[in-house]
């Protein structure tokens, strides 16, 4: 069984363990890709967005108010790192 968003978010922000966040990677990874694509229309600088976003991500986890809404949340950040 999936762990839920939020308790990867709140063991990785507990633990500072990257492990539980590299869970939530593998699960968002695609959906980011994917629209960065959609919006770039170049998969090789959407690529590179993605990682920067969830580079981002990482750095600014202990800010996010609800783990439930992580994937609002990193999409948010990836639109941001594309503007």
């Amino acid at each position: 069984m999936e762990r839920p968003d939020e308790e990867l978010v709140a063991r990785a922000i507990a633990t500072g363990n990257p492990a539980d966040y590299d869970v939530l990677i593998r699960r968002y990874q695609s959906d980011v890709r994917n629209w960065l694509r959609h919006l770039t229309g170049d998969p090789s600088r959407a690529d590179d967005l993605a990682q920067e976003t969830f580079i981002r991500a990482w750095e600014r986890l202990h800010t996010i108010s609800d783990g439930k809404r992580f994937k609002a949340w990193v999409m948010k950040i990836a639109y941001n790192m594309f503007l």
